[in-house]
């Protein structure tokens, strides 16, 4: 199963620096391997939003970039941090 991860140090440095994502296979023999790395920088106007907004844009971003990769297969997405978890209950 292909994983999309996204790899940040958090809202602050989302909001200074950019997105970023990787993507990741399980192996047969349960090991996880990268197939892709991706990040970009944050536009200005991305600056202000709030780290909700962030962290759920970072997700949104991720999958429109490694569609090409998703595309008919089953993924999860796996995240850093634990904002949207709480926020989806």
């Amino acid at each position: 199963m292909k994983k999309p991860s996204s790899q940040d140090g958090g809202g602050r440095w989302r909001r200074k620096h950019g997105f970023g994502a990787a993507l990741e296979e399980e192996q047969p023999d349960g090991s996880v391997r990268p197939i892709a790395y991706i990040s970009c920088a944050t536009l200005d106007s991305e600056r202000h939003w709030t780290p909700l907004d962030l962290e759920a844009g970072n997700i949104v971003w991720a999958i429109e970039r490694l569609r090409g990769y998703l595309w008919g297969m089953k993924f999860q997405f796996f995240r850093t941090t634990k904002r949207l978890r709480a926020s989806a209950k």
